[in-house]
């Protein structure tokens, strides 16, 4: 009875062991370790997606391609709300915009937002000549800023919290552990630094707490990208290696046959043989001469990969939003179509709309409190992109155009025109302009000699 007890209480334990698995491991409940059969990872870290960032050409592309796309122009600060944006430049917006190129900032930008996609956040780490140290506040008059470096989640660690629930950085980290060589620089780097960083010098992209690889989502369709691709190569590796099945005649004495090249034993001759192989399949014009047996390549059909991959890329597509003949590009031997590059275009806007946006106000926000810049006049400022999915000039050219030929139609109704010409500029991307036309000048007289 106490051995039954025994294999109960440990059935017990083994039932919840694996229970717990299974909520780690996927939705299947009747494969209890489903994922580890599958080889896909249980736990991953900031090391897991920066290995396959930088190794899994998939993974490098597609995070390329949307922070490219987000990132295609540059954008910009105003003055109040995004309704002022066409009136012309005010003082406060050329001294932002001087500011940003003189630090890089945008470039910068670009950078870091490439990192947070990567890993669940990214740092922009401020340089500035006020003649303290890195762990110190930012005190006294205008910050000026020498450089801003670019941080990966990896190389960022938080300190301690704020606890004080009254202060208005309740939660965040007094410190910041900056440890540069914890994602590899490369050889030729110069000696990774490591500091401790005030939060009045660093600006966080992306939520430290809980935020969410880009990658993550798609992980395991990678892994299974990187299979189908390490499984399909090995298979074509080991048929034109030509390994050779060698079968003796029933009559052949092998051990014979080692005395004779004076071996011991014919485990020295299975050496002699592997070794004839390797000359074989080293040369181009070697010949096996055989008496008694019968050599014979191992081959092996190789199975088309294609399906397989292009079901790993659809998943990878769905997890990140972008179309997949955007991702693969021409390797497909088809060209993404319109509606493809359409759904490209609002991704990348959809993303300059709401995560881009908020980093961007934040950053200015951060400038203005360590008075890297003045406050603007109004006190309100807007972060500004253009419209991605705004139409090409050719295309509203071609509107402004059917608009016109829409009218020429109407005009023999004797009816007024269904579109006036301000609307046939404003639709071709031209303000309008109600002032007249300046006159021609008058022809000067033709001379005849």
């Amino acid at each position: 009875m106490a051995v039954n007890a025994a294999l109960n209480q440990q059935s017990i334990l083994t039932s919840n062991f694996r229970a717990g698995l299974v909520a780690q491991m996927g939705s299947d409940d009747k494969r209890k370790y489903a994922w580890q059969e599958y080889g896909w990872k249980t736990d991953l870290d900031f090391n897991d997606f920066y290995n396959l960032y930088d190794r899994q050409g998939v993974a490098y592309g597609v995070v390329n391609l949307l922070n490219d796309k987000c990132f295609e122009t540059n954008p910009w600060v105003i003055e109040g709300d995004e309704f002022e944006e066409k009136r012309p430049e005010t003082p406060w917006e050329k001294e932002f915009r001087l500011l940003a190129k003189k630090t890089k900032l945008w470039h910068a930008f670009k950078t870091a937002d490439q990192y947070r996609l990567v890993g669940r956040f990214a740092g922009l780490i401020l340089r500035i000549a006020d003649g303290k140290a890195f762990d110190q506040p930012v005190e006294g008059g205008t910050a000026v800023i020498r450089e801003i470096i670019c941080a990966w989640e990896g190389q960022l660690t938080p300190d301690d919290t704020v606890t004080d629930e009254g202060s208005e950085f309740y939660g965040q980290p007094k410190l910041w552990t900056y440890n540069e060589g914890e994602v590899k620089p490369g050889k030729d780097a110069p000696p990774p630094r490591n500091l401790k960083i005030h939060p009045d010098r660093i600006i966080i992209l992306g939520d430290w707490r809980a935020g969410r690889s880009f990658l993550k989502a798609a992980y395991n369709a990678f892994t299974n990208l990187e299979k189908v691709e390490g499984g399909s190569g090995e298979s074509y590796l080991k048929n034109a290696g030509r390994q050779m099945h060698v079968n003796y005649d029933k009559d052949v004495n092998l051990a014979q046959i080692a005395r004779d090249y004076k071996l011991d034993g014919v485990a020295e001759l299975q050496k002699l043989f592997n070794e004839e192989a390797r000359d074989l399949n080293n040369g181009g014009d070697r010949l096996m001469v055989t008496q008694g047996a019968t050599a014979t390549p191992l081959v092996s059909a190789v199975a088309d990969p294609s399906p397989h991959y292009d079901i790993s890329i659809q998943t990878v597509a769905a997890s990140t939003g972008l179309p997949a003949k955007v991702i693969v590009g021409m390797q497909t031997g088809e060209r993404a179509s319109v509606e493809d590059l359409k759904q490209f275009n609002k991704r990348g806007q959809g993303r300059r709309e709401g995560p881009l946006a908020m980093d961007g106000d934040q950053i200015v926000e951060h400038l203005v409190r360590i008075k890297a810049i003045a406050p603007a006049p109004g006190a309100e400022t807007t972060f500004m992109w253009d419209d991605l999915t705004e139409a090409t000039l050719s295309e509203k050219l071609a509107f402004a155009d059917q608009m016109a030929t829409i009218n020429q139609k109407n005009a023999g109704t004797g009816e007024p025109p269904v579109y006036l010409r301000d609307q046939m500029r404003e639709v071709s991307g031209f303000e309008n302009d109600d002032a007249e036309l300046p006159p021609l000048p008058d022809a000067e007289p033709e001379v005849i000699e």
